[in-house]
């Protein structure tokens, strides 16, 4: 894919200095996030959700606000993801009357016809997934480009107190940007399991429905247990370890 070296930034620096990206999804695009987020499928973890959350909090709204249509639907896919992940909302009912707190037309339209936004296919979350992936990742690159920018610029003017100091800053700013790009690409680890922060807890509740599935192997951190497990965990079975 070719990059237009004269596109203008895609970046807005709001007043409270959070880094907004000027994401422009199609409405179709936008339905399916309403359907992905609304959905009760087992394909969709928790961390999935998080990861689709996160990118629309660093989506720029205003891009969408002369739009109504396009701007409703922003506002109920934050509003579902908002009711599950942080209300910690389960029941579809719950999450339909929180969602329609808001008095507005288009909003209550779209709710009103939710059941037909939740008929995904398999390879539309994949797709869902792999999308959200991607664009958070890339919205990484963007967040900490500013950062690590100003670090080198530090080299530069020589506003530093040691060569060690100023190493080892670059190197934490550039450590913190390839965790949060592998963090969001874990969700394709085919349910890795992890003790990393901000991991567990999600890791935890998604691999209790995951096991619920007769289908579902639970894979481990170590590829060499995996390798004697074939693939993993498998539920049903009883697994005795001696040592």
């Amino acid at each position: 894919m070719k990059v237009n070296k004269n596109k203008k930034p895609v970046v807005k620096l709001n007043t409270d200095g959070d880094i907004k990206i000027k994401f422009k999804f199609s409405k179709s695009i936008l339905n399916l996030f309403i359907g992905y987020a609304f959905s009760d499928s087992t394909s969709i973890s928790k961390m999935n959700l998080s990861n689709l959350n996160k990118l629309l909090e660093m989506t720029d709204e205003r891009t969408y606000e002369i739009d109504t249509e396009l701007y409703a639907r922003l506002k109920v896919a934050k509003s579902i993801l908002d009711a599950k992940l942080h209300k910690g909302l389960d029941n579809k009912d719950a999450i339909l009357s929180y969602c329609s707190k808001e008095s507005d037309k288009e909003i209550s339209k779209i709710l009103a016809r939710i059941d037909e936004y939740t008929n995904l296919k398999q390879n539309e979350i994949k797709f869902i997934t792999n999308s959200v992936v991607d664009r958070l990742q890339y919205s990484f690159l963007v967040l900490y480009k500013e950062i690590i920018v100003n670090e080198f610029m530090r080299i530069d003017t020589g506003e530093y107190d040691s060569f060690k100091e100023i190493v080892e800053s670059v190197k934490d700013k550039c450590g913190l940007l390839m965790n949060d790009i592998r963090k969001a690409d874990m969700v394709n680890s085919n349910m890795t399991f992890s003790l990393k922060d901000e991991i567990f807890d999600s890791l935890v509740t998604d691999t209790v429905v995951q096991v619920a599935n007769p289908s579902t192997a639970l894979v481990t951190g170590i590829k060499m247990l995996n390798d004697v497990l074939s693939p993993g965990y498998i539920q049903g079975r009883l697994y005795l370890w001696l040592g």
